[in-house]
């Protein structure tokens, strides 16, 4: 991790393409940052990455959820045809 102490109007270059400016500070412990980057570069607060991150992680947990919950189905329904071939058999085989 990298710490920085920068005065207004100094700036942090990311790769060649991205800049980082101190733009001003309101004196209540906050700061003004410029950032230009690219459009195809997603620029956002870390809550808001946070969030979008945990969100996507429960979608993916719902999505595992139901795709597993698919194969039991499958598999018990697998099962079933199995023992009634299995049932047919020994019937068969119980009549010879």
């Amino acid at each position: 991790m990298l710490h920085l102490t920068l005065s207004k109007g100094e700036h942090v270059m990311i790769g060649d393409e991205i800049k980082l400016t101190y733009a001003k500070n309101d004196g209540k412990k906050v700061a003004t940052l410029r950032i230009e980057a690219p459009r195809e570069v997603i620029v956002t607060r870390g809550k808001v990455y946070e969030d979008r991150i945990a969100t996507q992680a429960s979608e993916g947990n719902r999505e595992a959820m139901q795709l597993l919950e698919k194969i039991i189905e499958e598999n018990a329904t697998r099962k079933k045809i199995f023992n009634k071939r299995r049932a047919k058999r020994q019937n068969i085989a119980g009549r010879i």
